[in-house]
């Protein structure tokens, strides 16, 4: 992915089953991805983010003309639409957004802004893996929990349930 190359230099998150795992471990994962993104669903999922997104809108405008188009939209609009459209709760919500930020700095060269997301993510990672476990996602979503899992998938030392 990018720049960084998961098999020359050591990752700064386990490999992922969609991204860095070869056949037949990734077989599974994307199966379900491909039922979850499929035209229909993400149009549904347009019809969701829509009126959220015109809220927060009209909330940064109700605010005056000037405003920071990072912090202002950019940042709640993904805090808010994701981790409802997979199922977290509301608490924590925040913390992904130091994932982002690692997420999409490390798709180049390691670098200082690579390093200090690392360390706070690192920090992060146990509460936000235990929030995405089955029985403490919410009932909507993507992740919803499910009478059985649509996939085992067993990578290294990982076994996830989709």
């Amino acid at each position: 992915m990018g720049l960084a190359n998961f098999r020359h230099e050591e990752p700064w998150r386990p490999p992922s089953l969609l991204l860095e795992a070869d056949p037949p471990w990734r077989d599974a994962p994307r199966r379900v991805l491909r039922e979850i993104l499929t035209p229909p669903a993400l149009r549904r999922l347009r019809e969701t983010w829509q009126p959220v997104a015109e809220e927060l809108v009209d909330q940064v405008l109700a605010e005056g003309a000037e405003f920071d188009a990072f912090t202002a939209p950019a940042q709640a609009f993904p805090l808010r639409a994701f981790p409802d459209a997979v199922g977290l709760g509301p608490d924590g919500r925040e913390r992904l957004l130091p994932y982002g930020n690692i997420a999409f700095n490390a798709f180049g060269p390691r670098n200082d802004l690579v390093a200090v997301e690392a360390q706070r993510v690192a920090a992060r990672q146990q509460r936000t893996d235990h929030a995405a476990q089955p029985g403490h996602r919410r009932s909507a979503g993507c992740g919803r929990p499910r009478p059985r899992p649509l996939a085992i998938c067993h990578c290294r030392s990982r076994t996830v349930l989709l």
